[in-house]
């Protein structure tokens, strides 16, 4: 965490100090527009400085409006726009090398089929309920259930599912890749 960095002296009053090194974050760009900050309680044990000092220094950045606060969520973070035009501005794909850009273009979640209605998505973990018709899932189920018993709600092979364990290394095996005295989990 960027604010266990501050270092308090003996010099000036600590609520300045944190007001001054949080705000010099802010500005910087450091914290970015409407990061939350840590809660007063928690700044001052990571700082180990009194809970008063934390409190006075958020009171001054809200007043200098670097910082707000919504009640029941937390402080957050309010810089100004100049920094939006400032030269932090850096083009990543300029800096990338060429297997960096090989990944960047095999990556599933940018390169995925774009949603449509009727798609059922497997990023979720949670599809969309309405894609599955709940009463033949039940009846499924049901059946299912009748027939195998204890055994349908079995993990199955420690190993996996030796059919496809045997496919697999066939594959591998035939790709090149030394298999031999080798488990697929």
């Amino acid at each position: 965490m960027l604010l266990s960095n501050l270092i308090i002296n003996k010099d000036e009053p600590i609520y300045i100090q944190i007001k001054i090194y949080i705000s010099n974050m802010i500005l910087k760009g450091l914290i970015p527009n409407n990061s939350k900050l840590p809660s007063t309680r928690e700044l001052s044990q990571i700082l180990n400085v009194s809970r008063n000092s934390v409190t006075l220094a958020y009171e001054e950045l809200k007043a200098d409006g670097l910082i707000y606060s919504v009640p029941g969520k937390g402080t957050f973070t309010k810089s100004n726009s100049s920094l939006n035009q400032s030269n932090w501005c850096i083009n990543w794909e300029d800096k990338q090398n060429s297997y960096a850009k090989v990944a960047n273009d095999m990556d599933i979640i940018k390169n995925e089929i774009p949603w449509e209605n009727n798609l059922i998505s497997f990023k979720s973990i949670s599809p969309d309920g309405d894609m599955f018709d709940i009463d033949e899932l039940k009846k499924s189920f049901l059946n299912r259930l009748s027939l195998e018993g204890h055994k349908l709600l079995n993990y199955g092979y420690a190993k996996g599912y030796k059919p496809l364990i045997e496919y697999l290394l066939e594959y591998m095996s035939k790709k090149g890749v030394d298999t031999y005295n080798k488990d697929i989990l």
